[in-house]
């Protein structure tokens, strides 16, 4: 593809069944190790994911444990009895959602951006604009070849 930056290594996987194929109003997941720039487009839904956010929840919330065993479970039992404890099972809940979601989607590597809840994947980027055109143009194609139509890059 022709507008492809040649350093980035762009996989397409596509298993997507024919049907509900061509959503003009896609739903994104950017998965990424690092925090990545957020932009808003008209009628496309991001979310993004950093799968190092459990560690960082897990360095800001829990509390400094000594080496003893049994006054390490008294401190963790009391901590997560307390509000600070219910407040660190919401934040860690919520920073494993990406994890949960690259196990359920099969994705084999980061960075990733998905599309539909897993219909299709692109590997190897966090730009969801450039992830966007590959989107559409691929919809285009497969919506021609289903018309029997010739179509054009």
């Amino acid at each position: 593809m022709k507008f492809m930056n040649r350093r980035i290594a762009l996989f397409i996987v596509a298993w997507a069944s024919s049907d509900g194929i061509a959503q003009t109003h896609p739903y994104l997941e950017v998965f990424s190790d690092d925090a990545v720039a957020r932009e808003e487009f008209p009628g496309v839904q991001v979310n993004y994911f950093r799968l190092s956010d459990p560690e960082r929840v897990k360095e800001q919330y829990l509390p400094a444990l000594p080496p003893d065993l049994a006054k390490a479970t008294a401190i963790m039992n009391t901590f997560l009895a307390s509000e600070s404890g219910r407040v660190f099972r919401e934040k860690i809940s919520e920073a494993y959602q990406g994890h949960e979601l690259m196990v359920k989607y099969q994705l084999e590597k980061v960075p990733a951006i998905v599309f539909d809840k897993g219909r299709y994947v692109i590997y190897g980027t966090t730009d969801v604009r450039q992830a966007l055109i590959i989107y559409r143009e691929r919809m285009q194609s497969r919506e021609c070849n289903r018309a029997n139509e010739v179509c054009h890059d």
